[in-house]
């Protein structure tokens, strides 16, 4: 899936989104206010040192020492010897169970430090409070079981050494006996008992030197100090309101987020302006964005065009202009669907010709929604009476068939009156463009939706340039991809522009009529 992709779904479907990401957070603050339990908690510190005095390594790890001293906390010896201190102490008969409490009790580190704190939490306050204890003092009998067994070690080489010391007693009376009988030296007299007493002074001497040593490590000094009691509790939440609103945020963001890329994806749609350029074979070139005084009333683009429009459509006027054949130029302004914006432009266009000191005739080519000649007032004279009249542009009487606008250099082609659909059709459009080359240095032909009739098509085959409005954010793809199509063989000269659709409203903008545009939009008067 590619990025850009991605980022029009985002653009395309953000409310979904932002929807998904409320209800998460409305779901997750409802599941904290079912689920959430008020449980208590105590705590018991220790600051965790090395023993220090004769028979210890001052330069050993620290870290190391406190890391190992977390994981005896957390044996399984200390739990259990703290399980029955704990079931012997609850004073009305009741037990928990050595899962509960190592469901119970959780032992950090502090980070960078020799505080190691073992905590406690269960809804009953008093049982926390005993939890918390009772491991503590579990873990503190722990640390004076090395100097217990020394203590025990020693008192049994006391009692082996005494042994040892009362049968060499007996071999060196023995010993002594033989040499007075014999009148010799003892190898002579008794060699087995010379050797005997021999190995029983080797045996006193390894007890002694034992004896030494356990004697040298039970002198050392226990730094570990429990500095914090646990006598008390405090009442806290199961959960973070916090997390629980990160989390819903998160997650109702990246179900939003799943659910914008599958409408995206299966979409009847066009997702962005990538995806109609494809679709048509050329990329859009220009955008004209959304002005609320155009929107409501499109006839606002030939006599109060938005200053800020206006570099758009000069842009346009000028990429059309560079497509002309002869020194006339004949652009037919054409929608990919009804209501997609293309009379707004053709007006805009026609602005921006005259402002530049071109004459221009504004050619109503949209039989069934003929919006210029009504905003005009050309219901008289118009196409029909060039069709009747085999071209002509005025009557005998020299009356003439345009319609005059506020703008001199600007005149109106209108579609007259009943007969508008009958006289403006394929084999005719040559005759209009003809008659209107007479009078205009450009002729700007609305020729309403591409595909809606024989004579759109004949006005784009017979254009210098085709300005196609698309408003993408409506398009239908099928539609778009149709249009393509049957467009192709006049590709070279389309100039696909995205717009924005709009509703048209009749307003008069015949001569001496002045259009009141919105208050707070910025205008052009010509």
């Amino acid at each position: 899936m590619e990025l850009s992709f991605i980022i029009s779904a985002l653009k395309r479907y953000s409310l979904i989104i932002l929807v998904c990401a409320g209800l998460g957070v409305g779901l997750a603050v409802f599941y904290a206010q079912a689920t959430n339990e008020l449980l208590y908690s105590s705590s018991a510190g220790f600051e965790v040192e090395q023993p220090t005095g004769v028979g210890t390594n001052p330069f050993a790890d620290k870290d190391r020492y406190v890391a190992g001293q977390v994981a005896i906390m957390n044996s399984s010896t200390i739990r259990k010897t703290a399980l029955e201190a704990i079931n012997s102490s609850i004073e009305d008969g009741g037990e928990i169970t050595l899962v509960e409490l190592g469901e119970s009790i959780t032992i950090t580190q502090r980070p960078e430090t020799s505080i190691v704190i073992i905590e406690s939490q269960h809804q009953n306050r008093e049982l926390a409070i005993l939890i918390a204890q009772k491991y503590a003092e579990a873990y503190e009998d722990s640390l004076s079981v090395v100097d217990k067994n020394i203590q025990s070690r020693i008192a049994a080489e006391d009692v082996r050494l005494a042994a040892l010391e009362e049968e060499l007693a007996e071999v060196n009376a023995r010993i002594a006996r033989s040499i007075r009988a014999d009148d010799s030296s003892l190898e002579v007299a008794n060699p087995a008992e010379a050797s005997n007493r021999d190995d029983l002074q080797s045996q006193i001497a390894a007890v002694r030197n034992a004896q030494e040593e356990l004697r040298t490590r039970s002198i050392r000094e226990i730094q570990t100090v429990l500095f914090e009691t646990p006598t008390d509790a405090v009442a806290k939440t199961t959960k973070s309101p916090a997390t629980l609103f990160v989390a819903g945020l998160f997650g109702g963001a990246i179900i939003g987020l799943i659910i914008a890329l599958g409408l995206a994806r299966f979409s009847s749609k066009v997702l962005d302006e990538v995806s109609v350029g494809e679709l048509l074979g050329t990329p859009l070139v220009l955008e004209l964005r959304h002005y609320r005084s155009l929107s409501h009333e499109p006839a606002a683009a030939f006599k109060a065009l938005p200053i800020s429009a206006v570099p758009t459509i000069d842009q346009l006027c000028v990429r059309a202009e560079a497509k002309a054949q002869t020194s006339q130029l004949v652009v037919a302004v054409v929608g990919t669907q009804r209501g997609s914006g293309g009379t707004t432009l053709a007006m805009a266009m026609a602005q921006r010709f005259a402002a530049n000191g071109s004459s221009v005739i504004l050619v109503d080519g949209d039989v069934r929604d003929p919006y210029i000649s009504s905003a005009f007032g050309a219901t008289a004279g118009g196409i029909p009476a060039v069709i009747a009249n085999d071209g002509a542009l005025a009557d005998r009487d020299g009356r003439s068939f345009l319609t005059r606008t506020s703008n001199p250099r600007v005149a109106v082609l209108g579609l007259g009156g009943s007969k508008a659909a009958s006289a403006f059709r394929r084999d005719t459009v040559a005759k209009v463009i003809e008659a209107a080359r007479r009078k205009g240095q450009v002729i700007i032909i609305d020729g309403g939706p591409a595909l809606e009739s024989a004579a759109t098509i004949q006005v784009l085959r017979l254009a210098d340039a085709a300005v196609l409005a698309t408003p993408t954010s409506r398009q239908k793809t099928g539609d778009l991809a149709d249009i393509g199509r049957q467009l192709a063989p006049m590709r070279d000269k389309l100039i696909p522009v995205s717009t924005l659709p709009s509703k048209a409203t009749k307003t008069d903008l015949g001569e001496g009529t002045l259009y009141q545009a919105e208050a707070e939009e910025e205008l052009v008067y010509d």
